[in-house]
């Protein structure tokens, strides 16, 4: 038997008991079970959203210090789920019987994705929780993405899972919401019923922010057809769709490096060392709030607004709509939260 068939027999043992989509227009028609049930954020008060920092997160080598980001990471979680342990903390967002996705973000190379460390902290996290770490999936739109970032593929039984979609493929049932109709990744329909999403902070040429909403266009076939006017609607269509409203249970943006202008590809020259993460439920309350600090680091490389270079992502506003109902666009709904560890003596 070849290494890919061993592969997609060990995937189909993990996932055997999962959802699978079987809609064509309506998504909303699958019953997801157990942690993937409906997502519908409270709106009814602030969303939280936490950000942590550390100027000692970088090395003398301009390295990651895996220890601080683990710290960055115990402390980001328990403040966001008001709760004194780490697992305790996570067991609030991942029912540690579920097969958890991780999304990751590998476009630009090593120098601007999600970094290793990262998810090494939030795979630590999960399984203090009681989570199986053959249960969790790390994954990107190609596994030759998530080489190129520093990740090693892995599709060892009972070990954390590294792979692309390109491994499993797209599933055949199109779904739509909006102006959205896609395939997506069998990664999303089939192999887990949770997803944790961990893009990486930067500026986009078309979209204008590329934060935690617009990472899911790594789990559609087709994503360079909405791009247009600034990815608005498409981007709140394609989170609204249930495969992934109802799944995405925690989004923590990798801050560490941003790229503040020409993103999504790496350049030196615009990319700022902030040394922060951003953890939330709500997927708009943190693209927002990630939205007013890369405008704030373009301030400081006097760069202009993304308002005044009329790259504004208006998709965080449709997103919040009554349509869409993810969560909060207003900086007043959202309860922030900073924490820097130097200051707090973490």
């Amino acid at each position: 038997m070849n290494s890919r068939r061993v592969f997609l027999k060990q995937l189909g043992a993990i996932s055997g008991s999962l959802f699978i989509g079987n809609c064509k227009n309506n998504p909303a028609e699958g019953k997801v079970p157990g942690p993937a049930a409906e997502n519908k954020p409270d709106n009814t008060g602030p969303s939280r959203v936490v950000i942590v920092k550390s100027s000692k997160v970088f090395n003398d080598k301009g390295g990651i210090d895996s220890a601080i980001v683990d710290k960055m990471v115990k402390t980001g979680i328990c403040e966001l789920a008001q709760a004194n342990t780490q697992e305790n903390a996570w067991i609030k967002f991942y029912d540690p019987r579920s097969i958890i996705g991780i999304k990751t973000n590998c476009l630009a190379g090593k120098l601007m994705s999600t970094k290793p460390q990262l998810i090494d902290s939030i795979i630590s996290g999960l399984v203090l929780s009681g989570m199986k770490s053959g249960n969790i999936i790390v994954w990107e739109r190609s596994s030759r993405e998530l080489q190129r970032a520093g990740f090693t593929i892995n599709t060892r039984e009972k070990s954390v899972h590294y792979f692309g979609t390109d491994e499993v493929g797209y599933d055949s049932e199109l779904v739509s919401f909006g102006k959205v109709c896609s395939l997506f990744s069998k990664i999303v329909t089939r192999h887990c019923d949770s997803l944790l999403n961990v893009p990486v902070l930067k500026d986009h040429n078309l979209a204008g922010l590329s934060g935690g909403l617009k990472n899911y266009y790594g789990a559609i076939h087709n994503p360079n057809k909405y791009h247009d006017n600034n990815c608005s609607p498409y981007v709140a269509d394609v989170n609204s769709i249930p495969l992934i409203r109802n799944k995405n249970k925690l989004t923590i943006v990798d801050a560490l490096n941003v790229q503040c202008n020409g993103g999504p590809a790496f350049y030196p020259e615009w990319a700022v060392k902030y040394g922060g993460i951003i953890l939330g439920q709500d997927p708009v309350a943190v693209d927002t709030v990630a939205l007013e600090i890369l405008n704030e680091l373009r301030a400081g490389l006097k760069l202009p607004s993304l308002e005044q270079e009329k790259r504004y992502p208006h998709y965080l506003e449709i997103a919040g709509d009554s349509e869409h109902q993810l969560g909060h666009n207003n900086l007043e709904n959202i309860e922030k939260k900073i924490i820097n560890l130097e200051t707090k003596g973490v």
